[in-house]
């Protein structure tokens, strides 16, 4: 038997709380890592470590979703972390 609309409406639910919650933890270590660039006065933006996440999140199993749509999706993900450290090292420097 196939799942109800509401059936898979609220799988999506449950699994929106989970990548709430992974999405928080993934920005909070990536506010650590900034915070650590800040202090060893490492750059914030570091494409080439950027590329190494695109290179291995491919390699991960990700099917039936297109290698172009979770490649964008990381892209994201690793723009909305390099604001967040960029806005934390700002408000940082002008403690200083």
């Amino acid at each position: 038997m196939t799942a109800s609309l509401e059936e898979l409406r609220k799988e999506i639910h449950d699994i929106d709380a989970d990548l709430v919650q992974i999405f928080c933890r993934r920005m909070q270590l990536a506010a650590e890592i900034g915070k650590i660039k800040s202090i060893t006065g490492q750059p914030i933006i570091d494409r080439e470590r950027e590329e190494e996440v695109i290179k291995r999140i491919q390699t991960l199993p990700h099917y039936p979703v297109d290698t172009k749509v979770l490649e964008d999706f990381f892209r994201l993900v690793i723009l909305l972390a390099r604001e967040e450290q960029f806005k934390r090292y700002a408000q940082e420097e002008e403690a200083k």
